[in-house]
């Protein structure tokens, strides 16, 4: 009889001791699965127009909010959108307060803390020369606008980039070689302060600097001889149920030329898809 007992207890106490070792973990991560239904929680950067943006009334906009919000339409998700400086979007996954990061960001082989959605497009980067300076690269561009040549052009020149960004981690590679200097903002508006004083330049993808240049005409854009893929991304391991979504919704717009359409509203920004 005793050992009935005994039998009886380990069968009753094996499920539940399961049962708890299971609630525990998932007190951790949000565990990926379906898509379908689930509230997908996209950091933005607030001030990267055209790609996002927080507009007067606190909502988000851009080329960038319309591709995920159109994907998440065909995909059966939805989305809330979370307003971030670009500096702190990659964080925001990587710790797990958002689940997806979008604002022009570049898919960066060595980074391995999070994962890169497919490519949408391929970028340029570009300086935004002040008036002081709007012959700087004159002679660099008639040679062929070589990479080397135009960084040479820059020493001695003070550049402004933004926090977290691309342009950013490109410069300050090459800064002590070609003995230029860099100021590191937080926002576009900060860019805008910065060719009314003391900047040279600033430096960040053409279509950020050309929604500056809409507003102050007298500034000059000069294409850098440097294209990235742009992406969206989650943490490592995390959330792949999201990117796959994109994937097949990306495939599904640019298949039925929504993607497309999409783009032609902010012509103006992006050039023309190489054939």
């Amino acid at each position: 009889m005793r050992q009935r007992k005994k039998r009886r207890f380990t069968l009753l106490f094996v499920p539940l001791l399961l049962c708890f070792s299971f609630s525990l973990l998932s007190c951790g991560k949000k565990p990926t699965g379906k898509i379908v239904g689930r509230e997908v929680r996209v950091s933005y950067d607030f001030d990267n127009f055209p790609f996002t943006k927080e507009d007067e009334e606190g909502n988000a906009t851009g080329f960038e909010v319309e591709l995920i919000e159109a994907i998440a339409k065909r995909e059966g998700f939805s989305v809330r959108f979370l307003p971030k400086n670009q500096s702190t979007l990659e964080p925001s996954v990587i710790a797990g307060t958002s689940d997806m990061a979008i604002g022009g960001l570049v898919e960066e082989k060595t980074e391995k803390r999070v994962d890169f959605s497919k490519s949408y497009q391929e970028m340029q980067l570009a300086f935004l020369l002040s008036r002081k300076n709007s012959g700087l690269f004159t002679e660099a561009v008639q040679d062929g606008a070589k990479e080397d040549r135009i960084l040479e052009a820059l020493r001695g020149k003070r550049i402004y980039v933004k926090e977290g960004s691309f342009a950013a981690a490109f410069l300050e590679e090459r800064r002590e070689n070609y003995g230029y200097f860099l100021t590191v903002v937080q926002t576009n508006e900060d860019f805008r302060e910065a060719l009314e004083g003391d900047a040279d330049a600033i430096c960040d993808f053409s279509p950020a600097l050309t929604d500056i240049m809409k507003l102050h005409r007298e500034f000059r854009l000069v294409p850098f001889p440097k294209e990235e893929e742009l992406s969206f991304i989650v943490g490592h391991g995390q959330n792949q149920e999201i990117l796959r979504a994109f994937a097949r919704g990306l495939r599904k717009m640019q298949e039925d030329g929504s993607f497309e359409s999409l783009r032609g509203k902010y012509k103006s920004y992006f050039p023309e898809e190489k054939k």
